[in-house]
């Protein structure tokens, strides 16, 4: 593969670790054939401690580029939702930050479970973001049915939730979470109630999604398989506490069905399975010596 051929944030950042916790990030810049790619946030030795004294979140840090998809990848209860939430303003760290070399930008979430109401119509869903920011239904009837359009539901705007398909009702909940048009989207494993053709055909209508909004994506999954499909760059995470331990680049330019198959897919999975399991060596052992 020339480099020709690698997404701009992936040159010279192939299976690297990333950089220790105390190690200053530069807001690096990068220019290739024109375009221009830099940090969109920085997260620094993060840290989440509850009051119950669980520590989920230790020195994790990582960043995020313009424009791209990065999966957190790792084993239930390694702190991805949380740091998620932690990005979102939805918690609050106990330790380090998080910085926004450009500002930040408007944030759309899509949790794991749709979370629709089941009384509204598929417009009233949609319509809900704009409604809590004071826009009414008639001003906002534009903006809603665009974000339709953009997750191919444009023609069900007045049908109901109990009327859709578990691939339907999280479209619908990906249309609410871009319909006032997001810099970054989080997506807490939005896809891993569904069934395998369901999932993977949302994976390819998330990838043209993410191009037509231009939008940044942090995307948690269990799923080694839809983060090598999906991720521009894959972090992997290890638990007890959470922290992330490995950054894995996805050099690959086309994402078809073709690439599932795909003899480069396979190796760059299996790399990344290594990795998981990596992360979980030393809970096995610790458990085997009880």
């Amino acid at each position: 593969m020339q480099e020709r051929d690698l997404p701009l944030h992936a040159i010279g950042c192939i299976n690297r670790q990333e950089k220790p916790p105390g190690q200053r990030f530069l807001c690096r810049r990068i220019a290739c054939k024109g375009l221009v790619m830099s940090h969109l946030l920085v997260a620094h030795a993060i840290e989440r401690r509850f009051d119950n004294g669980v520590l989920a979140l230790e020195k994790a840090s990582f960043h995020l580029e313009q424009g791209e998809v990065l999966s957190l990848l790792g084993a239930s209860g390694c702190g991805k939702s949380t740091l998620l939430r932690l990005i979102a303003d939805l918690d609050v760290a106990t330790g380090g930050r998080i910085d926004w070399p450009g500002g930040k930008p408007k944030i759309g979430f899509v949790f794991q479970d749709p979370t629709l109401m089941p009384w509204a119509t598929v417009f009233d869903n949609v319509w809900l973001p704009l409604r809590f920011a004071g826009v009414s239904r008639k001003a906002a009837e534009a903006d809603v049915r665009a974000a339709l359009d953009l997750v191919g539901l444009e023609d069900a705007a007045d049908l109901y939730p109990r009327e859709l398909s578990g691939g339907m009702r999280m479209r619908v909940s990906i249309a609410r979470a871009v319909v006032d048009r997001p810099g970054l989207l989080l997506m807490d494993e939005p896809f891993a109630a569904l069934d395998e053709i369901t999932r993977q055909r949302l994976n390819a209508d998330l990838l043209d999604l993410r191009a037509k909004l231009g939008a940044s994506v942090l995307f948690v999954t269990h799923s080694v398989a839809e983060a090598t499909f999906l991720s521009d760059r894959i972090a992997v995470m290890a638990p007890r506490p959470g922290r992330i331990v490995a950054v894995h680049a996805v050099p690959f330019g086309r994402r078809d069905e073709a690439l599932r198959t795909d003899v480069a897919y396979a190796r760059l999975s299996a790399e990344v399975s290594a990795s998981l399991r990596a992360t979980m060596e030393p809970l096995t052992r610790a458990n085997a010596g009880r």
